[in-house]
């Protein structure tokens, strides 16, 4: 029976609260789970994952046995997507081939 406050329960990514400067910026976020709702609650504002990355440029992931047929029926490259200011990598990702290839 022990009572536990917030602030004595330090997540692994809490210590990216502390990067304000990057708060407002395009952040490509790598982990596993929901990385963008954890990012926002980190204070990150611009949040986007390597699965938007790889559907924007599904050339970039050749890796992907499904995307092959997808891409051998047509694609079209995402050139609005926009360019990424920083990477944090917030835990392990779950498909490290994937994240290697792109």
């Amino acid at each position: 029976n022990i009572d536990l406050e917030t602030d004595q329960v330090i997540f692994a990514p809490s210590p990216f609260i502390s990067f304000m400067h990057w708060h407002n910026k395009r952040v490509l976020v790598l982990g596993q789970g929901d990385m963008i709702s954890i990012a926002e609650d980190l204070g990150f504002t611009n949040v986007y994952t390597m699965d938007q990355v790889a559907e924007a440029y599904p050339l970039l992931d050749m890796v992907n046995h499904g995307n092959r047929k997808t891409i051998a029926c047509g694609y079209k490259e995402n050139k609005n997507f926009p360019r990424i200011e920083a990477i944090f990598l917030m835990g392990e990702p779950t498909q490290w081939e994937m994240h290697l290839q792109l």
